[in-house]
């Protein structure tokens, strides 16, 4: 499943590449915020998709202790 992920990745990055290169040239800046844009969701896909394979390893406890530290570190009142 990991390997599916990074290839599709790759493929898409390639793509992009490639069609930007078939439109005229445009600013630079416009190029940067275009990339950022389309690598920034396939970035959180990845990782939420690696971050599930790795919870599914662990066992029920210690799945069950990171899933609670997370949900207090992202509620700091909760600590």
């Amino acid at each position: 499943m990991r390997g599916y992920l990074f290839r599709t990745a790759r493929n898409i990055v390639i793509d992009n590449f490639r069609r930007q290169q078939r439109r005229p040239q445009q600013t630079q800046t416009e190029d940067l915020e275009q990339m950022a844009v389309a690598v920034e969701p396939v970035d959180g896909l990845l990782m939420k998709v690696l971050m599930e394979e790795a919870l599914a390893r662990l066992s029920a406890g210690h799945r069950e202790v990171i899933t609670i530290s997370g949900t207090k570190a992202t509620r700091p009142g909760l600590a």
